[in-house]
């Protein structure tokens, strides 16, 4: 039974280093590291013993460093790798751990908003909080490390978190109203324009023919008497003439004015013969 026992425990671990090598790999991972003492602490969560030959440590600048040996297991897997010269900037870096599979594990400390450095000239570190958490959020710094032992010992000199930075509520200032200058307004320059010359307009006034009656009613008593006797003299007009003054009015007129004259000029030559025979 025991043999046979060793024999599946044996086939479990070959099939999981062959067909599952990923996941045995990733249960390695960076578990505490000191700057300033230039060591990097791995922890196994597999309860296998693991090879780790062939895998790398790397900052930000420098050439990686290869690893060597075999890494034991849970729960007391750990592996130290110890440098010898200046390699980690106390500052700010990365540390990554590449495995033999070529997955990576990454912890980068003094950045922004990240996890703190450790103090200068002190044996602080950087570590997870439990053994074994991959997780950025889940490392801190310690004042006392725990190299090669659990964490759940250590010390905790934790990050202070930065108070945010109260952004000055900007005062409006009233701006200064200009006060507008009085405006002088111009007085308008009388323009003399020129009177248009009103144009004549010329309208035909229609002439009406003066009749001869309107003629002899115009004119004065002698112009009447020269006008009868000068019709008279005339010779009697045509017959188509006739015919235009028979639709005239017969001048009475002028023929009393006539008979006057004669009158007068009868009795003044009744009264010159008269004074004749006398004498």
């Amino acid at each position: 039974m025991c043999s046979r026992h060793k024999l599946l425990t044996f086939a479990f671990i070959f099939i999981l280093f062959v067909v599952f090598p990923s996941k045995i790999f990733s249960q390695v991972v960076i578990n505490e590291f000191s700057p300033s003492e230039e060591w990097v602490e791995l922890y196994n969560l597999s309860p296998e013993l693991i090879n780790i030959t062939g895998w790398t440590l790397s900052d930000e600048v420098n050439p990686p460093k290869t690893l060597s040996g075999t890494i034991g297991s849970y729960p007391s897997g750990y592996f130290v790798y110890q440098n010898s010269g200046n390699w980690l900037n106390n500052d700010t870096d990365t540390v990554t751990l590449t495995r033999g599979d070529g997955t990576t594990h990454t912890i980068p400390y003094g950045k922004s908003g990240g996890i703190c450095k450790p103090n200068d000239g002190n044996t602080q570190s950087i570590g997870s909080l439990s053994d074994g958490q991959a997780s950025e959020d889940k490392f801190d710094r310690f004042s006392v490390a725990t190299e090669g032992s659990d964490n759940s010992g250590g010390t905790l000199n934790p990050c202070s978190t930065p108070t945010p930075a109260s952004t000055p509520t900007p005062t409006s200032t009233p701006t200064k109203t200009p006060t507008p200058a009085p405006t002088s307004t111009p007085t308008p320059s009388a323009t003399l324009r020129a009177s248009p010359t009103p144009v004549a307009t010329l309208t035909k006034t229609p002439t009406s023919q003066p009749t001869q009656t309107n003629l002899a009613q115009e004119a004065g008593p002698v112009e009447n008497l020269v006008l009868g006797l000068r019709n008279e003299l005339n010779p009697a007009p045509s017959s188509s003439s006739e015919a235009a003054e028979t639709g005239r009015k017969f001048p009475v007129f002028p023929v009393i004015l006539i008979i006057s004259g004669l009158l007068c000029i009868g009795g003044a030559i009744f009264a010159f013969v008269k004074n004749a025979k006398s004498n």
